[in-house]
């Protein structure tokens, strides 16, 4: 009986050990593939390749453009070969890639741009289309309006390579920097923006000490590959 009882304790220890180890490789605290290397193509996306279909979208597209052109002085040639278009939202319309919502006084912009090798991926904003009475606002206003919600990302030129951001997690990921994936392209691929400094950042989560539940989280800078943050907490919640 009591080998038994024994025998019982160890499979589940094992099965707890086999469920903590899965919980920290889903967040990115452990890596189960020792080949975290510049080989690790994680941060290259399938372009959704949308064109707009619809006459509000094909407006919308083309506004989105004119704001990035204005307010960040970037040319057509830049545009047309970084900014990849997911889809575009007028209320509970939508065209492209996405889950429409009920709000019929918002639109929004689902994007990706890419700066050198890395994707930021801008999932969308609300952006007011209609004024305070309920009244649809003119394209110069919905312009002015998007001009308000980009951020500066656009003016961002120069990162370090990917193979120096691997570098500065070791073998902490894999792959460091997920693929955004088709169709929805909603995937956190740990590239985001810092508005403070106007960079872009990703994380690195360390595991310290699996026993006693400790881990270390870290940011760093794409532009310099600074440490802008780091920080020890628990690897999972008890």
């Amino acid at each position: 009986m009591k080998k038994a009882i024994k025998i019982i304790l160890l499979v589940l220890g094992i099965i707890i050990a086999l469920v903590v180890l899965y919980s920290l490789v889903m967040r990115g605290a452990v890596s189960i593939n020792k080949e975290n290397t510049y080989n690790n193509n994680g941060s290259v996306f399938k372009s959704p390749n949308f064109s707009p279909t619809k006459d509000w979208s094909i407006k919308y597209v083309g506004l989105l453009k004119q704001a990035i052109k204005e307010k960040y002085e970037i040319d057509d040639k830049t545009i047309g070969e970084n900014l990849s278009i997911v889809s575009v939202r007028n209320g509970s319309q939508i065209d492209g890639w996405g889950i429409p919502y009920s709000r019929e006084d918002v639109g929004s912009f689902h994007f990706i741009y890419k700066i050198e090798w890395a994707y930021y991926n801008s999932l969308g904003e609300f952006i007011s289309i209609k004024d305070g009475s309920g009244n649809d606002l003119t394209d110069q206003q919905f312009l002015e309006n998007i001009k308000a919600k980009l951020e500066p990302v656009f003016t961002i030129k120069n990162i370090i390579t990917e193979k120096e951001a691997i570098t500065k997690c070791g073998e902490t990921s894999s792959p460091l920097f997920p693929p955004i994936k088709e169709p929805w392209y909603n995937n956190d691929n740990n590239i985001s923006f810092y508005p403070p400094s106007n960079d872009l950042i990703f994380s690195c989560n360390k595991i310290i000490n699996m026993r006693e539940n400790r881990c270390l989280f870290e940011k760093f800078s794409l532009l310099t590959g600074s440490k802008l943050s780091s920080q020890e907490g628990t690897c999972w919640v008890q």
